[in-house]
């Protein structure tokens, strides 16, 4: 397995990117126009001059989070709680500041909130069902989408929810999809088409274009916004600019410093240009905020750049750490099977299951039948690594071939 190969085994499949950093983006871009409010037998009508005043806070509130000004946006969405506490439209703009913060209990008790004072509430459902796949809990995540779905399926924030999941479940056409069909009902969304272009990237073969073009508009529809700069520098990472990637991710931290994935994505780039230095600094800084997903994450691009430096059983211990957190993390899989055929005295047996394993996961992963021709070859199975690098040589990009 090539070292060009390597680096790019991470960008298989990922959701602690994505979770990090799509479902912190409401009220980014355009803004969203507020839900109606159910009937009064559901929640009580505030006096109108309660109400105005509400209404003018929580605005400013969202207008604080397109501008990335997470203060003045909390303090703008305690305003308008102050004013109505029985609108629940204050409490799920203030958990969405919560969770942009990563307080994810705070961010769920206020969608609780909501949902309490009005159970029909479609954007409470929706934001909660980020917050739950923030914490790895996918069940819960996915009942929150189809009760958002039941309610009104007619929002584009409905289906920007439903293509996160599906990226989650690694159904990437899906996940394009979804966006495509958020963007027919609000073009302006910059979070959809962030969400698309992550999805383009993961296609196989990716969309490298499309994505670009995607996170291009992304940029542009909502600057201040972290995540379309590290949408675009996904894309960039992918067509190997990694200087212009690498500026791109310096500014999603620069707007939002608390987005852990773009630092880890950072630390991939920096990895790509051989500051392993760089690379190595950025993961130890960002290894203590990580959990679940993008923990693994992390700790498998530590264990790249290990196996990159020959460091194989350091690296062992990394990808071990990473898939104790998520058992079928495909990228670990792979990594691990890679360190275990180089590792003195290569585990070809050990090395053959993990790689079945993220084989059985994902089908189409070159990375993983570049790892398994090249075990099929050392345990002497000639005609099947043949074969093998056949397949590998129809999935993969030309510049990531060693010839």
């Amino acid at each position: 397995m090539s070292r060009r190969a390597l680096i790019l085994v991470g960008r298989l499949g990922r959701l602690g990117s994505v979770a990090a950093v799509v479902f912190t983006v409401s009220g980014c871009g355009t803004p969203r126009v507020d839900a109606p409010k159910s009937p009064p037998s559901v929640i009580a009508t505030p006096a109108p001059t309660v109400a105005s005043a509400a209404d003018r806070a929580r605005a400013r509130a969202r207008e604080s989070l397109a501008q990335s000004n997470f203060r003045q946006a909390f303090a703008s969405a305690n305003e308008s709680i102050a004013a109505a506490p029985d609108d629940p439209r204050g409490y799920v703009v203030r958990g969405v500041v919560w969770q942009i913060q990563g307080e994810l209990d705070r961010a769920i008790a206020d969608f609780d909130r909501a949902l309490t004072l009005d159970p029909r509430h479609s954007d409470a459902f929706g934001e909660r069902s980020f917050v739950r796949l923030m914490r790895n809990d996918l069940r819960g995540a996915t009942d929150d989408i189809a009760a958002a779905f039941a309610i009104d399926p007619n929002r584009p924030e409905v289906y920007l929810g439903r293509a996160i999941l599906r990226l989650a479940e690694q159904n990437f056409p899906a996940a394009a999809a979804d966006c495509t069909k958020a963007l027919e009902l609000n073009p302006q969304d910059g979070r959809a088409y962030a969400t698309r272009s992550l999805a383009k990237t993961r296609l196989s073969p990716p969309d490298l274009p499309g994505a670009f073009v995607d996170a291009e508009r992304a940029v542009v529809l909502a600057p201040a916004f972290g995540g379309a700069f590290f949408a675009r520098g996904i894309a960039l990472y992918q067509r190997r600019e990694f200087d212009a990637a690498l500026r791109d991710f310096n500014q999603a931290l620069t707007l939002n410093p608390a987005l852990a994935s773009a630092q880890v994505e950072r630390a991939r780039v920096r990895f790509a240009k051989n500051d392993f230095a760089g690379a190595s600094d950025d993961l130890q800084n960002v290894l203590p905020l990580t959990s679940g997903v993008l923990l693994a994450e992390t700790l498998s691009l530590k264990g790249e750049i290990k196996a990159a430096g020959g460091h194989f059983a350091s690296a062992l211990e990394d990808y071990d750490w990473a898939l104790s957190a998520i058992p079928d993390f495909v990228p670990a899989l792979i990594g691990r099977a890679f360190v275990r055929s180089r590792n003195s005295p290569p585990d070809l047996k050990g090395a053959a299951a993990d790689i079945g394993r993220a084989l059985t996961l994902w089908p189409q992963a070159w990375q993983a039948l570049q790892v398994q021709a090249e075990i099929q070859a050392k345990a002497g199975e000639t005609e099947a690594a043949e074969k093998t690098w056949t397949r590998v040589i129809e999935l993969a990009p030309p510049f990531a071939l060693p010839y």
